[in-house]
C-alpha cells in the first residue's frame, strides 16, 4: 500500500534526520506508537497528512502528495525561542528540495524546503511546526 510504505520513507528519513541533528537523543511521537512525553517535554511528533489530487498521473502510475509535518515539542524555559529553532532547523535541514527517500517499492520527492509556521505557545511547552511538500510514486 503506498501510504504505508510513503509513511515509512518519511518517518525513516525523519529519524535520520534527528540523529544527525545537534539533538539525536530527542525522542520521536509517531502515528499509532504508544508514547510518554519525556520529563523535559522536548520530543518530535510526525504527522503525515494526504493531500492528493484527484486523476493526477505521472506516466502510467498515479502521483500521490501530501504534507508530512514535523513538530518540535519544547518545555518553556525562559531561554527564548531561538535554541528550540536552531534545534528544529538542524533537523529539517535534512529535507532538502528534490531529496528523495524509498521504502519497498515507492520513492517519495521532497517538492520544496521546508516551511517553518511560526511557533504555537501552548503552556507549559511551545510547538515549532514544518511542513514538509512531497510527492510519491511507484517507479
Amino acid at each position: 500500500m503506498i501510504g504505508q510504505e510513503s509513511m515509512q520513507a518519511l518517518q525513516t528519513a525523519a529519524i535520520a534526520a534527528r540523529d544527525a541533528s545537534t539533538m539525536p537523543q530527542l525522542p520521536i511521537k509517531a502515528a499509532g506508537r504508544t508514547f510518554v512525553p519525556p520529563d523535559d517535554d522536548k520530543y518530535l511528533e510526525l504527522i503525515r497528512i494526504p493531500n492528493n489530487i484527484t486523476g493526477e498521473f505521472w506516466g502510467d502510475e498515479k502521483t500521490y502528495r501530501g504534507l508530512f509535518r514535523i513538530i518540535l515539542h519544547w518545555k518553556l524555559d525562559d531561554q527564548g525561542a531561538y535554541p528550540a529553532i536552531v534545534t528544529l532547523q538542524s533537523i529539517v535541514s535534512f529535507f532538502t528540495k528534490s531529496k528523495s527517500f524509498a521504502a519497498g517499492n515507492v520513492s517519495v520527492k521532497i517538492l520544496d524546503e521546508p516551511d517553518y509556521l511560526g511557533e504555537i505557545e501552548a503552556s507549559p511547552s511551545n510547538m515549532y511546526p514544518v511542513s514538509i511538500r512531497y510527492q510519491c510514486f511507484k517507479p
